[in-house]
């Protein structure tokens, strides 16, 4: 289709669907083949259903969905805005060179990159890594297993479940950490946080048979890590207060802590470690032995992981690519 729109109502199912369009916005209101693939240069993308192996591409335009789901999904735009209401895909590339993106219900390995926009995301269950360039990063995460975040310009506000058990790795140019939050082992030392978390005051940690892992570097903004509840997730609305509120205490605490290093030895090094009857106690540590007292931190085992889960999206993407264009060359043979 060279102009004009296209719109498909009902439910549509086959083998294969391909729509392309030079010039116009695409509105499909259900969909479900083994291979799904949508592509525009100028126009929206809208649609309420997608099922199967999805790849949605547009260079100038937007992509609303209510519901994106398979086995491999993919979603770009150029210069435009992706706004997901739940995606659930074992592995699920998200990209917005030029627009915001926002995600209210992610499941699955997921890799979600922005150049220039902010990301709004809800759910994060399984491994997510996101990377910014310019913009502020909000994650709201239910279930995480890893996570990587690299926000370059901009804020991270990280929403964590309160009876999350992981170790954190958290460096920006201010960090902060809600006050409920309860630690087995946490350093803090410059700009950087190292830590066991364990729950919060209020909640015991959870028994999974993983322990999750927060790595998230902002060096040129702030880190506010705050322990949300159901409610947040469930209802938007009320996220932003709830966060305006965490990121005051964060500053608080951080304030806190502060002074805390500050009263520990010359080279202004301190340990802080929480209690589990709640009590604070800053302990001095010099360089030689500071290594020794802070928990480990995971760069190794994220690199690593990140590596497996990168060539595995790849190699599933590129499988998906080749079956749907085999596919159309059997369907244009006479």
């Amino acid at each position: 289709v060279l102009d004009g729109g296209i719109r498909l109502n009902g439910l549509f199912e086959g083998q294969d669907a391909r729509i392309l369009t030079s010039s116009a916005s695409v509105f499909v209101e259900a969909l479900q083949c083994p291979n799904i693939e949508i592509e525009t240069r100028s126009g929206d993308i809208q649609s309420k259903v997608l099922n199967g192996n999805i790849a949605v591409r547009t260079d100038s335009g937007d992509v609303f969905a209510d519901r994106l789901q398979g086995e491999t999904i993919r979603c770009i735009t150029d210069s435009g805005a992706i706004n997901l209401g739940s995606l659930y895909g074992k592995y699920s590339v998200i990209r917005a060179n030029s627009g915001d993106i926002s995600i209210a219900t992610l499941k699955g390995i997921s890799c979600v990159r922005s150049k220039t926009g902010d990301l709004n995301l809800a759910g994060g269950e399984e491994d997510l890594d996101i990377e910014a360039s310019r913009g502020q990063v909000r994650l709201q995460l239910s279930s995480p297993r890893e996570v990587y975040v690299r926000c370059y310009r901009g804020d991270v506000m990280l929403g964590l479940p309160p009876t999350l058990s992981a170790d954190v790795d958290l460096e920006g140019n201010q960090v902060g950490l809600h006050q409920d939050f309860r630690f087995q082992h946490l350093g803090v030392r410059d700009k950087v946080i190292l830590g066991i978390l364990k729950g919060s005051i209020n909640a015991p940690p959870r028994k999974l048979e993983w322990r999750s892992s927060i790595f998230v570097r902002a060096p040129q903004g702030r880190i506010h890590a705050f322990p949300q509840t159901w409610a947040m997730l469930t209802k938007g609305g009320e996220t932003d207060e709830t966060a305006k509120a965490a990121t005051e205490e964060a500053d608080q605490s951080g304030k806190e802590r502060k002074d805390i290093e500050e009263s520990g030895a010359e080279n202004g090094d301190s340990e802080f470690i929480v209690t589990e009857e709640g009590e604070a106690i800053s302990k001095p540590i010099k360089h030689a032995t500071h290594a020794t007292h802070a928990p480990h931190a995971p760069r190794s085992t994220f690199a690593r992981h990140r590596k497996d889960r990168t060539q595995a999206a790849s190699e599933a993407l590129t499988i998906h690519r080749e079956q749907a264009e085999q596919s159309i060359k059997s369907s244009q043979e006479p």
